[in-house]
């Protein structure tokens, strides 16, 4: 009787393991909303750039999360140092880098509805990037390029280089408030939402965005800005050696062929691109990836800021065609490097 009873244990304990849960796999989600304020300190002639972000984000989706996704890409360009802890809601947790540029944060489990903030501190050590990723985050010739230069909720992936794509969603607000180690002229930051600069010279600028998949912004001193109005969109120009007169005439111009082709900026139709510091590629993003390409345009350089009076979100869809007639017509012009809509 002692193999038949062994028999019959071995069966129950088989069909106990068999109908044991699983381990429950980890859990995260890109739809979350988010909140990003970052307080950061510039050294313009050292190329550096301390930083401290502050990421408010709440779960939108109907699972219960144990960590999400940032992507770095500056840690790619061997610019990013991380001298602290991450913490989420004051404790400090674990953070592994997954991929060159993605930095996987554990979370409290986060069930959905929940929210939590995580504060990130980081240092970045800016050079001049190679290939396309000096209309991103560089530096030359005594101008800094902020571009994808933040930790921000993406998906798990890497850096590949030329026309690599920078997967990023909708956030409430991205705010910034920087302080220079030295006094620079009051036009010396070009960025979108300005909302406080100095007086004629100073230290101190904020500037916050809203409803943008990502914030970038431009330091040079030798900056000097010229605005223009068209409607009610608020246009404000930043040149160092072309004609501020004449690039803020061709931009209204090419903004008003965009309103014209794809109706009253910002346009928030399904050919709309989302843009930083650059003139996108013509292929179109995946949908909902927010995918940003660059297209290194002439030597000289011309920032453009298209600010609506009324304060609405400063990070904006644009059209491809409308974006071709305003790059034909800043080329043509006065041979702009770099083109910002914001």
């Amino acid at each position: 009787m002692r193999a038949p009873r062994a028999l019959a244990l071995s069966l129950l304990l088989l069909a106990g393991s068999l109908l044991a849960p699983s381990p429950i796999a980890a859990a995260t989600s890109t739809n979350f909303s988010q909140r990003y304020e970052i307080v950061a300190t510039l050294d313009v002639a050292a190329g550096r750039l301390d930083a401290v972000e502050t990421l408010t984000v709440t779960n939108r989706s109907s699972l219960t999360l144990d960590h999400l996704n940032l992507s770095v890409v500056p840690r790619a360009l061997g610019y990013l140092s991380m001298p602290e802890p991450i913490t989420v809601d004051g404790a400090e947790v674990d953070a592994t880098w997954t991929t060159g540029i993605n930095l996987q944060v554990a979370l409290p489990d986060l069930p959905p509805r929940a929210s939590a903030i995580l504060r990130i501190p980081f240092t970045l050590q800016i050079g001049r990037s190679p290939d396309a990723f000096t209309a991103r985050t560089s530096a030359e010739n005594g101008v800094l390029s902020f571009g994808q230069w933040f930790p921000i909720v993406s998906t798990e992936h890497d850096v590949y280089g030329l026309g690599d794509p920078q997967l990023s969603f909708t956030a409430e607000v991205i705010r910034l408030e920087l302080t220079t180690t030295t006094s620079l002229g009051r036009n010396a930051v070009a960025c979108p939402g300005l909302r406080e600069a100095p007086g004629s010279s100073g230290r101190s600028w904020t500037c916050e965005s809203r409803e943008g998949r990502d914030f970038s912004f431009v330091v040079n001193p030798r900056f000097r800005l010229t605005e223009r109005t068209v409607g009610d969109i608020d246009l404000r120009v930043y040149t160092e050696t072309v004609a501020g007169d004449a690039t803020a005439g061709l931009a209204a111009e090419a903004l008003i062929g965009l309103s014209d082709a794809f109706g009253d900026y910002p346009c928030r139709g399904r050919l709309g691109r989302w843009v930083q510091h650059g003139v996108p590629a013509d292929d179109p993003p995946h949908p909902g990836q927010g995918r940003r390409h660059v297209r290194r345009l002439p030597r000289g350089r011309a920032p453009v800021v298209l600010r609506p009076a009324r304060q609405r979100p400063a990070a904006r869809a644009v059209g491809g065609r409308g974006l071709r007639r305003l790059q034909r017509a800043l080329v043509d012009g006065h041979r702009p490097e770099r083109v910002r809509i914001a």
